[in-house]
């Protein structure tokens, strides 16, 4: 438990707002049913395309979530199938 807790001290953590519970019912609306965005994904993903920056990558190991990620704009990494 030390080690997550020193790690999470250096992540930084977006508070719920109602910007981001419109941006996720959006994505909902759009990706829900064809992409199978869920509820919890389209919250995560709303936050991230609120705030990054252009080189950000959007990091998921769900196939879901990230064509839908892909679908919204966003550029994808998938640590689980990177290639070394």
């Amino acid at each position: 438990m030390q080690a997550f807790d020193e790690e999470y001290s250096s992540f930084y953590v977006e508070p719920m707002s109602r910007m981001i519970v419109q941006e996720a019912e959006e994505l909902q609306l759009h990706y829900g049913k064809k992409h199978g965005l869920r509820t919890l994904d389209a919250i995560q993903l709303a936050t991230f395309l609120l705030l990054r920056d252009k080189d950000w990558l959007f990091v998921a190991s769900d196939d879901h979530l990230l064509l839908a990620a892909e679908v919204a704009g966003a550029l994808t990494y998938n640590p689980l199938t990177r290639k070394d």
